[in-house]
C-alpha cells in the first residue's frame, strides 16, 4: 500500500535522523499491524491517524515558537524559585552539623581542616584561640557518621589512635553525653568545636559550611630523556 505522506513532508528541523526513524517505526509498525491479520480499511484509518497526528505536532512547533520560548522561561524561573528552598550542598551531604562558639568569626572549613582541629594537629583559630573540640559518645549514630565522613575512621579506631597519642602528651577531645551538652559546652567556651544530628536546635551557637577538599593539584610530567 502507498504512504499518504512523504517522508520529505517531515520539517527540516527535525533533521534526516528523524526522516529515517520515521520511515523505520511506520514501516515496521504496520508491518506488524499487517502479519496479525488487519484489512486495509483499518491499515488505512490507522495510518492516517498517525500521519495527521504527526504533521499537527510539527506544526505546533513550527507555529509555536514563542510559546515555547515562554514554557522555557517559566520553567527556569520555576527552577530557581525551587533551588532558593533547598540545602546547601554541605546540608545535602552530611547528617549533621558542625558548629562553633558565637562569636567566632570562622564561617566555613574544609573537611581535612575540621579533621585537623579534631585531631589536634591544628591547634589554634586564626586569632589564636586555642581549639577546643568536643565529641559525643562512641556508640552516638552522630558520631559515627561525622567520625566516618570526616576522620575517616571508626569511633574505636579514632579512640585506638588517641591511646596511642597521649605517650606523646596529647589528650583526646572533651566527650558530651548527648547533643544538648556539646551545645551548651560550645555556648559557653570561647574556640570550641563540636558537631550536632541535624535537628538538634543551635541554643545560640553558629552552624558552620563543611566544604569539600580541593582537587590535588597533579605532578607535573616528567621531561622525557634526551635521544642520544
Amino acid at each position: 500500500m502507498g504512504h499518504l505522506i512523504r517522508t520529505s513532508d517531515v520539517p527540516v528541523l527535525v533533521g534526516d535522523a528523524f526522516k529515517n526513524s520515521y520511515y523505520i517505526i511506520h514501516q515496521v509498525g504496520f508491518g506488524f499491524a499487517e502479519s496479525v491479520g488487519t484489512t486495509s480499511f483499518e491499515l488505512d484509518v490507522m495510518k492516517h491517524r498517525h500521519q495527521t497526528a504527526i504533521l499537527r505536532f510539527f506544526h505546533y512547533i513550527q507555529t509555536s515558537k514563542a510559546a515555547l520560548r515562554g514554557l522555557a522561561t517559566s520553567l527556569l524561573l520555576l527552577l530557581g524559585v525551587v533551588a532558593m528552598g533547598l540545602p546547601s550542598q554541605a546540608e545535602q551531604r552530611f547528617s549533621f552539623r558542625v558548629i562553633v562558639h558565637p562569636d567566632s568569626e570562622v564561617k566555613s572549613l574544609t573537611v581535612s581542616e575540621i579533621r585537623a582541629k579534631f585531631y589536634k594537629k591544628d591547634l589554634n583559630w586564626p586569632d589564636g584561640t586555642e581549639v577546643l573540640p568536643v565529641d559525643l559518645p562512641v556508640d552516638s549514630r552522630t558520631r559515627i557518621t561525622f567520625s566516618d565522613a570526616i576522620l575517616g575512621k571508626t569511633p574505636e579506631e579514632v579512640q585506638t589512635s588517641w591511646f596511642q597519642r597521649t605517650f606523646d602528651g596529647l589528650t583526646p577531645p572533651a566527650e558530651a553525653a548527648n547533643n544538648a551538652q556539646v551545645v551548651s559546652y560550645v555556648k559557653s567556651t570561647p574556640g570550641a568545636i563540636g558537631y550536632v544530628s541535624r535537628n538538634t536546635a543551635l541554643g545560640g551557637t553558629r552552624s558552620i559550611d563543611i566544604l569539600a577538599d580541593p582537587a590535588p593539584i597533579p605532578a607535573p610530567e616528567p621531561e622525557p630523556a634526551p635521544s642520544e
